[in-house]
């Protein structure tokens, strides 16, 4: 390759800042459309670029099949990416990158990339968006489309709230993928692996397909069964006994309690054991 065309191969490859993605891009599109037929771990690899470069340059001196000009790539380039910005809201988040891709697939029908043993994260969801053969303006509509869809799913996070206390939260989210287990029959999930924590919880939420009141309801569920069972726990030891109290007891019981921060049972409780500690009774002898 004549050193003219060497340097324009440069600039195809990009800057500093955005090289790698013009990189991956390029083998993608010669291995996609041109059947370059590259050996897969090569791809996001240290030597991806100069791979690319003794393609072309190959391609050029033997001659064989249709020529590929740097112009004609600088050409794709233009037809096929859209800036950077358009991905700035995606960032580094793993989360985020999880919920993106599959409906990103679904739209590009380009499942096969994630295949390619060091394309992953963001890269991998750039480069597909960028082999995406689809006009640029139904690209960004679609990207639009999908923030929208982001940033409603993400104000749902607040039916979640309860999984994240500092103190219970992670037993809350263990009991929650057990009460799934046993009481939700068909698998409303993607990715149904079993979560123990707060961000395995909102990724497992992140790959169903429920709809904002069926997730309210499961949630609603799994809160009701926890405090169940809390109440049954909490019981372990006593035994549920009628009393029948005069109106004026129940008020000044009410009023002790209140006091306390108590409930009734436990107002009386702590009357007993205050009463029995005192030794203010007298036993039949």
């Amino acid at each position: 390759m004549n050193p003219k065309t060497t340097t324009a191969l440069n600039l195809v490859h990009g800057t500093a800042s955005n090289s790698l993605r013009l990189s991956i891009w390029l083998w993608l599109h010669l291995q996609q459309n041109e059947a370059a037929g590259f050996d897969p771990a090569t791809c996001n690899s240290d030597d991806m670029r100069d791979i690319t470069t003794k393609y072309l340059e190959d391609r050029e001196r033997e001659r064989y099949g249709r020529d590929i000009s740097v112009g004609d790539i600088q050409e794709e380039m233009t037809r096929q990416l859209l800036p950077t910005e358009h991905f700035d809201w995606i960032g580094e988040d793993a989360r985020c990158l999880d919920w993106f891709l599959p409906r990103l697939e679904d739209l590009s029908h380009l499942r096969d990339l994630q295949s390619l043993p060091r394309l992953k994260g963001r890269n991998l969801v750039l480069g597909i968006a960028d082999l995406w053969d689809e006009r640029l303006s139904n690209k960004a509509a679609a990207l639009d489309r999908l923030h929208a869809q982001w940033r409603q799913h993400k104000a749902l996070d607040t039916q979640l709230k309860w999984f994240s206390d500092k103190k219970d939260g992670n037993t809350r989210c263990q009991y929650a993928w057990r009460w799934i287990e046993k009481n939700v029959r068909s698998p409303f999930s993607r990715h149904p692996l079993p979560f123990e924590n707060y961000r395995e919880l909102l990724s497992f939420f992140d790959t169903t397909d429920l709809r904002e009141r069926e997730r309210k309801d499961i949630v609603h569920s799994i809160r009701q069964s926890w405090n169940r069972q809390k109440y049954l726990e909490r019981l372990e030891g006593k035994k549920q006994y009628n009393f029948t109290l005069s109106d004026q007891a129940i008020e000044q019981l009410d009023l002790m309690a209140e006091g306390q921060d108590l409930k009734r049972p436990q107002m009386l409780e702590l009357l007993i054991a205050q009463e029995f500690e005192r030794g203010a009774f007298s036993s039949k002898s």
